[in-house]
């Protein structure tokens, strides 16, 4: 082989060997380049799930508080007043751990009936006992676990024979900025002797009778 064409091979060689470098070098790049992204990027992922965490967390606490809290309404005493079905009292309690606070009470009318009349309907209220009536003393209490106020009714209405009425209570669980409410429905009844009680019943359904 002579010096000619050991050049042209010396040539040939340099130019596939500069031809490998301009390929490999812009992969090397690019790779260099995604690993400096996902370095820089790796604080910023901790940061995000630490926060979403996080959000989980009071997502959860706030859940468990908004469902546990909830007030009682005893079933009513016996009629003071036998000619008046209203001259009961019911007793409004906190029976959870979670705080009560600024508990009002309302007495909400579904159908009342004066003397000695019975209901006129045993379908629900149409309005959802809407109309509704209270007293300075039945407002803005604070219950801790098991403890209650007292509401009379006596006063509010005389002379009835039978009724079907709510009370209502609106109160705010701990460290929640919401106002809830919830309604515990209570109607009358006679037994053959013609004494008046008091029984629960849901909100939505029909009454048996009675």
């Amino acid at each position: 082989m002579n010096s000619k064409e050991r050049r042209k091979l010396r040539r040939a060689k340099e130019y596939r060997e500069g031809e490998i470098i301009l390929k490999n070098t812009p992969q090397q790049n690019k790779s260099d380049n995604q690993s400096q992204k996902e370095s820089k990027s790796q604080p910023h992922k901790v940061a995000i799930r630490a926060l979403l965490g996080l959000c989980t967390l009071l997502g959860g606490i706030v859940a468990v508080l908004a469902l546990l809290p909830r007030p009682v309404v005893s079933s009513p005493s016996v009629p003071f007043d036998p000619r008046n079905a209203l001259s009961v009292s019911f007793d409004i309690s906190n029976s959870n751990f979670v705080p009560l606070r600024d508990v009002s009470a309302y007495l909400g009318l579904g159908q009342l009936v004066g003397g000695k009349g019975s209901l006129l309907s045993d379908e629900p209220p149409s309005v959802g006992y809407g109309s509704r009536f209270t007293n300075p003393e039945w407002q803005h209490h604070n219950l801790g676990m098991d403890e209650r106020f007292t509401i009379n009714l006596e006063s509010m209405f005389r002379n009835m024979g039978a009724a079907d009425i709510a009370i209502v209570v609106s109160y705010r669980p701990w460290l929640l900025p919401i106002t809830k409410e919830k309604i515990f429905r209570f109607v009358t009844g006679k037994r053959s002797d013609g004494v008046t009680y008091w029984r629960s019943w849901p909100v939505g359904e029909k009454l048996p009778k009675f």
